[in-house]
C-alpha cells in the first residue's frame, strides 16, 4: 500500500500486460517479466508417450528424467531457471501420477489424495495440487461441515454497540491491488498544529461475526492465512465473511479495530490508541493507479475526483509515509526486492507463468 509506511511506489515498471515472448532456455533482458512456462495461445505441449501408461517403471523412469533435465539447466542473467525447470518438471510429474494411478493413492498417512479424471483441464490439475499439498503440511483446504453451519447462522454484517465509536464522518479509503475483493484495511489522515499528523489505520473486526472458539475460528487458527495459488485461493474465511459481511467495502458500514496515531513533523511517535468503531469507506482503491497519480505519471483515480477532500488528505498520507521511511532507514531499516510469479489462463487452459519483482519494500 502506497500510503504505508516504508511500502513502495508501485506502477513504474512498465511490464504491466507485455507478453513474455522468449522461453526460460533463451534468456530474458532484465526487467522483462521471466515466462516460467514456454507456451502460448497458439502452441501446445505434446502428451508424452509415458502419460497413459500405468507401468510404475515407466513412471519413475519418466519422473526422473525429467528431474534431471531441471538440474542440468543453470541460472542465467540472474534469474533462477533451475528452480523454474524443477517447478515445471514437478507438475509434470504430479500430472501424470495422478492421471495414470489405477486405484485412488494415498498420502504417508494414509489420507486419500485427489484422482483426477483423464480430460482434466491445467487449471483442476493445478487447484488439485495445491489441495493435497495443503492436506499434506497439515492446513485445511476446505472449511469443515462445523464452519459451514456457523456461517450459515450469520444474518448480517455487526451492528455497533455502545462501546463502539462512531468515526463514519471522516475520509475513509482503501488502497489495495486492482482486483481485490476482500477489503480489510482502511487510512485516514488529520492534519494537527506544530506540524504534527494524526493517522488512523481501521483494520476489518472480524471478531464482531467469528466467536474465539467457534468452528470457523478453529479453521483459521488452523491456516492463520489465505493460501493463494496460481490455479486456485483457499481463503481463511468463507467469502461471504471475507469479501462482503466483514469486508471493508466501498459505500458501507462496517466495523473495525482503530490504530489512531500522532505523529511529529520529524516522523517521530507521539502516541497512539487502540478502540473499536465504525468506519465507512468513501473509495476503493488500487496501488498501481493511485501510485501513478501521486507521481505524476498517470491521472487522478475517478474517485478521488469525486470525493471532496480526499485528494488532499491522499497527498497527507504520502508525506506521512515518506518521512516514515526515511526515519526507518534512518535507523537501519533494510529495502528488499522480492520476485512473485503471475499467472495467464485462457479459460481453464494454462497459458503462460512468468516471474515479476515486486518493488523493493523496506
Amino acid at each position: 500500500m502506497p500510503l504505508k509506511s516504508g511500502a513502495p511506489r508501485e506502477g513504474r515498471e512498465g511490464n504491466e500486460g507485455k507478453p513474455a515472448v522468449r522461453t526460460a532456455l533463451n534468456g530474458t533482458p532484465k526487467g522483462e517479466p521471466v515466462p516460467l512456462i514456454a507456451r502460448n495461445v497458439n502452441q501446445t505441449i505434446p502428451s508424452p508417450p509415458w502419460r497413459s501408461s500405468r507401468d510404475p517403471f515407466q513412471l519413475f523412469t519418466a519422473s526422473f528424467r525429467l528431474k534431471m533435465l531441471s538440474l542440468k539447466l543453470q541460472p542465467k542473467n540472474g534469474h533462477p531457471y533451475q528452480i523454474v525447470a524443477f517447478v515445471w518438471c514437478r507438475y509434470m510429474i504430479a500430472q501424470t501420477l495422478m492421471k495414470t494411478t489405477g486405484n485412488a493413492p494415498t498420502d504417508a498417512r494414509n489420507q486419500p489424495k485427489t484422482v483426477l479424471p483423464d480430460m482434466a483441464s491445467d487449471r483442476a490439475t493445478l487447484a488439485a495440487i495445491a489441495h493435497q499439498a495443503m492436506i499434506a503440511r497439515g492446513l485445511e483446504p476446505d472449511f469443515p461441515l462445523a464452519a459451514q453451519k456457523e456461517l450459515a447462522a450469520i444474518a448480517g454484517s455487526a451492528k455497533a454497540t455502545d462501546n463502539v465509536r462512531d468515526l463514519r464522518n471522516l475520509l475513509w479509503a482503501s488502497i489495495d491491488n486492482d482486483n481485490s475483493r476482500d477489503l480489510d484495511q482502511l487510512t485516514v489522515a488529520e492534519s494537527l498544529a506544530g506540524g504534527q499528523v494524526r493517522i488512523l489505520v481501521a483494520v476489518a473486526d472480524v471478531d464482531a461475526l467469528v466467536r474465539k472458539g467457534s468452528a470457523l475460528d478453529a479453521h483459521a487458527a488452523r491456516n492463520t492465512t489465505s493460501v493463494y495459488t496460481p490455479a486456485a485461493i483457499f481463503p481463511m474465511l468463507p467469502e461471504a465473511l471475507s469479501t462482503n459481511l466483514t469486508s471493508l467495502n466501498e459505500d458501507q458500514d462496517r466495523l473495525a479495530i482503530v490504530a489512531d496515531m500522532v505523529f511529529k513533523a520529524d516522523g517521530s511517535l507521539v502516541s497512539s490508541e487502540l478502540y473499536r468503531a465504525q468506519v465507512h469507506n468513501r473509495a476503493k482503491l488500487a496501488y498501481n493507479s493511485v501510485a501513478a497519480w501521486l507521481t505524476g505519471t498517470g491521472p487522478a483515480p475517478k474517485r478521488i475526483a469525486e470525493v471532496p477532500g480526499l485528494d488532499e488528505n491522499l497527498r497527507l498520507q504520502d508525506r506521512v509515509a515518506q518521512r516514515l521511511t526515511g526515519l526507518r532507514h534512518h535507523h537501519g531499516a533494510l529495502s528488499l526486492e522480492s520476485l512473485e510469479t503471475q499467472t495467464l489462463f485462457a479459460g481453464d487452459a494454462l497459458r503462460w507463468s512468468w516471474i515479476k519483482p515486486t518493488g523493493r519494500r523496506s
